[in-house]
């Protein structure tokens, strides 16, 4: 996030005499880098979301605005808490909500992992995640990690109610996708 705002300011000093349309567009491209690049690292780690959060601001150009909302909950852990590993109850979210229906704005091309990705660095929200043969794979959010809550327990995702076959850094945003991340104890 702050190798983003220096390279933000740094285009900026750069180009005092370009119009607004231009830096926004200058921000926006800094961003989607920065973005593309965590996506290759085996994982991201921002700080501990400590508040839910329900809107968003991100800079793109006013033509390429489109709109998509998130959802990261771990509901599932509050009817499981005797299973949850010791030291874990800290962060979870008293309502089992990180985000409700955030909203998200993105570019083409953006994927279900890169509005994952983006919401938990605007939020503060540390994610985990490793590459694998099938896509990159969500280990944890917010410290909840794969099998904290019983053997089968880990995060899937969801676009409009569907839950895709792919992996979410393959799955394409549409304009107002409804994304949901959440946590399950029991898969079935």
């Amino acid at each position: 996030s702050s190798d983003v705002t220096e390279q933000v300011s740094s285009t900026k000093a750069a180009d005092k005499d370009n119009t607004s349309s231009n830096k926004a567009e200058e921000k926006a491209t800094a961003v989607q880098s920065t973005t593309n690049e965590s996506k290759e690292s085996n994982t991201v780690t921002t700080t501990i979301a400590t508040t839910d959060k329900t809107t968003s601001t991100t800079a793109v150009t006013k033509s390429n605005v489109k709109i998509c909302y998130i959802t990261i909950e771990c509901k599932s852990i509050l009817d499981h808490l005797d299973d949850l590993k010791d030291g874990h109850t800290p962060y979870l979210p008293k309502n089992g909500y990180f985000l409700n229906n955030y909203k998200c704005t993105y570019k083409e091309g953006d994927t279900a992992y890169d509005i994952l990705n983006r919401a938990c660095v605007e939020n503060n929200i540390k994610l985990t995640s490793k590459s694998s043969g099938y896509g990159v794979y969500v280990v944890g959010i917010n410290n909840i990690d794969e099998k904290d809550c019983g053997e089968q327990s880990g995060w899937l995702y969801s676009v409009n109610d569907s839950f895709p076959a792919i992996s979410s850094d393959k799955f394409s945003v549409s304009p107002n996708d409804r994304i949901l991340f959440t946590y399950t104890c029991e898969y079935t």
